[in-house]
């Protein structure tokens, strides 16, 4: 049985506590897009849109619909220099977030690994090669974690947002632990599971301990350099996995074909794009 709330129920809140608890914050995109005053991008081409806006001269043909426009390279230089003002980042973390399932009954796939009810989410294969091959790329200086909630009903989630226990109900595992896997199973919350399809215990680093060793390094001499060597590692990984390489290309030459020479514009388009790819969330720690 599928959890009672949607995937991107427990992001949020999740990723709300790890921005409150443990010196987080998002890639500062986001940060800048407060600066500039926007936080989304329309393109439309319909009349009843533009007839808000524009004179009739626009209505037809088409083309003369305007689409947008292109941030001048001055606006990129100066994000680079506003980055600096933030706090000074440490280390990375990239979580995937999982909806459980909850296997209740003894034909459930994996019951005799357990005996007894238990969670579990399926590993979705070009992801899985992604986190794996980046945990490996960056080490000890972050995190690639999975996160699952050990509850699946819409009473248990309200309680642990209301008690502010989301992060200490959750399981988390290591990406790299789960190569050669297709599913990851659980019983309760912190860094212990089994996976299958031929059962393998696991155990990972206790994310909230990780976290604060890590808040304890020395931090970066500059954001903006600290950002370029997130985009780099992004894009070593993204360009060996198979499934993934051919549209992460595609994606970066749509971004930043304008802006190829601008530092700023290429790594927050790997960023976009390593997102976009394998729905994981990057924080960046202080």
């Amino acid at each position: 049985m599928l959890a009672e709330f949607e995937e991107k129920q427990y992001e949020q809140h999740l990723n709300n506590a790890l921005l409150e608890d443990k010196k987080l914050l998002f890639p500062p995109g986001q940060v800048l897009e407060g600066y500039l005053g926007f936080d989304a991008a329309l393109f439309t081409i319909h009349p009843k849109f533009w007839k808000h806006f524009l004179c009739n001269e626009y209505f037809w043909p088409w083309e003369k619909i305007p689409k947008g426009t292109v941030l001048p390279k001055e606006l990129w230089q100066e994000f680079e220099y506003l980055i600096e003002y933030l706090p000074k980042f440490k280390f990375n973390a990239f979580i995937q977030h999982k909806r459980p399932e909850y296997m209740s009954g003894s034909r459930a796939a994996e019951w005799a690994s357990w005996n007894s009810p238990y969670y579990r989410y399926k590993l979705i294969s070009h992801q899985q090669a992604a986190l794996s091959k980046l945990e490996k790329t960056i080490g000890n200086k972050g995190v690639v974690v999975y996160a699952c909630p050990a509850f699946h009903t819409m009473k248990e989630f309200w309680a642990a947002v209301e008690q502010e226990k989301i992060i200490d109900r959750s399981n988390f595992c290591q990406a790299g632990k789960l190569d050669n896997h297709k599913v990851y199973t659980f019983q309760s919350p912190g860094s212990y599971g089994i996976a299958h399809s031929e059962p393998e215990k696991i155990e990972s680093y206790n994310l909230s301990m990780r976290l604060e060793e890590l808040s304890q390094i020395e931090p970066s001499a500059s954001n903006m350099e600290h950002l370029v060597a997130l985009g780099d590692s992004i894009h070593s990984v993204l360009i060996e996995v198979q499934e993934l390489s051919k549209i992460y290309n595609e994606i970066i030459e749509f971004l930043a074909k304008e802006y190829k020479d601008i530092k700023i514009v290429v790594t927050f388009s790997r960023i976009y794009a390593f997102r976009f790819l394998t729905n994981t969330d990057i924080l960046i720690g202080y």
